[in-house]
């Protein structure tokens, strides 16, 4: 299926490294404009290099997305630069493993308010010209889940049951799905929450 984001502009985050990059860089194969953004500067730095190499006109911003004001910042500085802004693809995030008495960081919690969230967004601006909607990948081959750590004697059987029996995805498989759902060969996709996981939710 034929794919095009020529003229329009598209602002990643995460975009440092692993799926964040993967949707950088396959936007930039279908003609996007890019609006990067990373704590990571280095990595953005990049993934700037990897997209202006196949050809797409980049820009990066180094911001923690954590802090409200950043966000605002980086989307005005996006706009005042291209003068539009078409799709938004919000990936940036973190692997956080703890037990329930334990948890600082609520991994498993914002998981499920984020999937709320493109539901009510969705409602609320169903009269207007945009489409919200979620992407759920499962395990995938990045350098943030290889990196990731499990707390002393949890029950591995328990873990398990939510690893799915296929090898996990590569970052890139997931990205051209993403970049489906921002492309307009999905335009009727609205407040739909997408699992791409492999079946691992399945059973």
């Amino acid at each position: 299926m034929n794919v095009s984001f020529a003229g329009k502009v598209v602002f990643v985050t995460g975009a440092a490294s692993g799926l964040g990059r993967a949707c950088a860089l396959e936007f930039a194969r279908c003609g996007a404009k890019l609006f990067l953004l990373d704590v990571n500067e280095a990595g953005l730095a990049q993934t700037k290099t990897a997209a202006e190499a196949l050809g797409a006109q980049c820009v990066t911003h180094t911001a923690d997305v954590s802090r409200k004001s950043n966000c605002e910042t980086a989307v005005a500085a996006a706009v005042a630069h291209f003068k539009r802004l078409d799709a938004l693809c919000n990936v940036a995030g973190i692997v956080a493993i703890q037990r329930v008495s334990e948890v600082s960081v609520a991994y498993a919690t914002s998981k499920a308010a984020l999937m709320n969230m493109t539901r009510s967004l969705a409602m609320e601006y169903i009269n207007q010209p945009v489409r919200i909607n979620a992407v759920l990948p499962g395990g995938m081959n990045t350098e943030m889940a290889r990196g990731a750590s499990l707390p002393e004697g949890l029950e591995l059987p328990l873990i398990n049951r939510f690893m799915g029996l296929r090898p996990h995805s590569e970052p890139e498989d997931v990205a051209r799905f993403i970049v489906y759902v921002a492309s307009d060969q999905s335009i009727s996709l609205h407040g739909a929450a997408l699992v791409i996981d492999g079946a691992a939710s399945t059973g």
